[in-house]
């Protein structure tokens, strides 16, 4: 199967491009989820979520770097030094007490259907990897939100928010900004209720008289 470089690497940008705002969205999903805050609401941009999920799924798309080289050069081996006929061939000497070497000529197409047999085995092998591959990163998604679920209920229980003001009531200190977006941020204040504020309503810095 022949490959053209650009489109593989242009399928596999996308291919994590995907996998890094799903993971983005998820971790948004279960932190402001237990504040009960539908990210959709604060509309956070695209590269907000691929930032996020980047940040979330670094290791992951680490050691997803290392099995894919592995999967190349084991890949590349197979099929340079045609192991996996060798393998069943050295199987079927071990195993068949009457296996005897064939001397009769090549019967016609015999090659053409070792040929099948090998892209068998190889698609055989590309398909286990990808449903690996899939099964790991649905793995991965669902404990992205298990942990962003766990930073928010340790964040609450510590009360690890950034302090802002509101500019209406600047002398109010006691307010906390969960997470802003492009709309909207999402406050709480010491008796864990939370609101959305407009970003044009929040001052980070504290209230001064000369002001």
């Amino acid at each position: 199967m022949k490959f053209n470089a650009s489109i593989d690497i242009a399928i596999i940008i996308s291919l994590i491009a995907v996998f890094l705002f799903a993971n983005g969205q998820v971790y948004l999903g279960g932190y402001l989820g237990t504040f009960g805050i539908d990210p959709v609401l604060l509309n956070l941009s695209i590269q907000d979520k691929l930032y996020i999920g980047y940040l979330e799924g670094f290791i992951y798309l680490l050691v997803l770097v290392f099995v894919l080289m592995g999967y190349v050069i084991l890949l590349y081996t197979v099929r340079s030094t045609d192991l996996f006929i060798k393998f069943n061939n050295f199987l079927d000497r071990k195993l068949n007490e009457h296996h005897r070497k064939n001397s009769h000529p090549t019967i016609h197409n015999s090659t053409r259907y070792e040929e099948i047999d090998k892209d068998y085995k190889n698609h055989s092998f590309l398909i286990i990897a990808l449903l690996v591959l899939l099964l790991s990163t649905l793995s991965l998604l669902a404990n992205t939100e298990k942990k962003a679920q766990e930073e928010a209920n340790n964040d609450l229980k510590q009360f690890k928010f950034k302090q802002v003001y509101l500019k209406a009531d600047p002398k109010v200190s006691e307010l906390f900004i969960v997470r802003c977006g492009s709309n909207y941020c999402a406050v709480i204040n010491k008796e864990k209720k939370v609101w959305l504020e407009e970003p044009k309503n929040l001052s980070f810095t504290p209230y001064s008289e000369n002001s």
